[in-house]
């Protein structure tokens, strides 16, 4: 998205249009202005994704970013296309949303349909459509949930989904340190006083002294960036930096942090059943509401130790304050790694001797130390796992269709 690729003889070069750097603390200042922005901004997006629908389904997760969706879905008149809000949830209470989704439900007059997640093993057949596309489809990642929605769509003749997706980075709902260091740039030494390390601390769960610490470093070139788990140790990273992120080489690290996040949630618009069955309408990644977001600094959208604060003031009154004071968020990472220890009997083979490996993408020795079902207990890399594997099925797929050149060079 927001680049130009001019193709002639040679490599192609690739031209940014749409420059991130551009916005960056070029927003509003008043917060009556942020508000009212922000509102206008969803609205003009959800407006503009959903009108040509005559019938959609909503995602209603329990969390603040789909409520606000929902909302300004309603706000704008679209209430009577949705012929049912989604919920989706785990046997777990911190899995569990249901509570919170019901609220906005009522509050928004939609009816709310609540989908239990089974835990059943993964499958090749699983990652089908996901390999199929041009780019990988991280879209069905959970192909369990991407096939009942799909099915659901269906039965309701809806040719839209919307969904909350991106509102983790447009509302910026990342807790890094890298915000002190944004805070120091842009009210000095005095900007970290009157609470403002306190503020930072119960944001990140940090101690204070690490959030002074990383306010004063003056290394910044790795803020908020965590290499993958799965990786090799001595990959190189610099191949890893997206353009949006290079074009920001200068903005202060956490809103870095910002544009990379952005830039990984596009990519979840790979193929997937559900997106074969109707439009999936993402309104938070939507320009509008970027571009807004991307123009208010770390500063406003952490204010008070609180993270997607813009998003909670400018929709409350609008929304349950259950949802809008709510500080945890739903977790479903003990689900998907039951499904994965489930599934190490197709899983192992696919990474361990799969295309991934064979290039160096993947580390062997790390692979086999995670894919147990003892370590998966331990590690937080269910997300990677499952992101390798889609990444894996979409390259074999196009192995049989454009295999690699005997003379190609594979090891990266």
């Amino acid at each position: 998205p927001g680049s130009l690729l001019e193709w002639g003889r040679g490599e192609p070069a690739r031209h940014l249009v749409w420059r991130p750097s551009r916005l960056i603390g070029a927003g509003p200042a008043s917060p009556d202005e942020v508000g009212d922005g922000l509102r206008h901004a969803v609205g003009t997006a959800v407006e503009g994704l959903t009108q040509s629908h005559e019938r959609i389904l909503q995602e209603l997760s329990g969390g603040l970013d789909s409520a606000v969706v929902a909302a300004a879905v309603v706000e704008r008149g679209f209430a009577h296309r949705i012929g049912a809000s989604l919920n989706y949830f785990g046997d777990r209470l911190e899995g569990d949303e249901r509570l919170h989704a019901k609220a906005v439900a009522e509050r928004l007059g939609l009816t709310l349909h609540c989908v239990g997640k089974p835990l059943l093993p993964l499958t090749e057949a699983d990652f089908d459509v996901a390999a199929k596309g041009l780019r990988p489809g991280f879209a069905a990642i959970d192909p369990v949930r991407d096939r009942d929605t799909a099915a659901r769509l269906r039965a309701a003749c809806a040719t839209g989904l919307v969904t909350g997706h991106g509102g983790d980075a447009v509302f910026f709902q990342m807790p890094n340190l890298a915000i002190a260091a944004d805070r120091r740039r842009e009210a000095g030494l005095l900007g970290l006083t009157g609470g403002v390390l306190e503020d930072i601390a119960r944001l990140t769960r940090r101690p204070t002294w690490d959030v002074l610490r990383a306010a004063l470093a003056k290394d910044e070139s790795h803020a908020g960036y965590r290499p993958p788990t799965l990786g090799h140790a001595d990959a190189d990273t610099s191949a890893w930096i997206d353009p949006w992120t290079a074009d920001c080489a200068a903005a202060p690290p956490a809103k870095r942090l910002q544009v990379r996040a952005l830039h990984r949630a596009h990519l979840a618009m790979g193929w997937s059943h559900r997106g074969l069955e109707a439009d999936i309408i993402h309104p938070l990644l939507s320009q509008p509401v970027m571009e807004f977001c991307l123009g208010l600094t770390t500063t406003q959208l952490t204010r008070g130790g609180r993270d997607r604060v813009v998003a909670r003031e400018a929709y409350r009154g609008r929304l349950p304050d259950l949802v809008i004071d709510r500080r945890s968020k739903g977790d479903l990472t003990a689900h998907y790694g039951r499904v994965i220890a489930a599934s190490l009997g197709f899983l192992r083979p696919l990474l361990l001797e799969g295309c991934l490996a064979e290039a160096g993408l993947l580390d062997r020795r790390k692979l086999e130390a995670t894919l147990t079902p003892e370590q998966l207990m331990l590690d937080r890399a269910n997300s990677e796992i499952l992101v390798a594997t889609v990444i894996e099925s979409w390259v074999r797929w196009w192995q049989t269709r454009v295999p690699d050149a005997p003379q190609g060079q594979r090891r990266l």
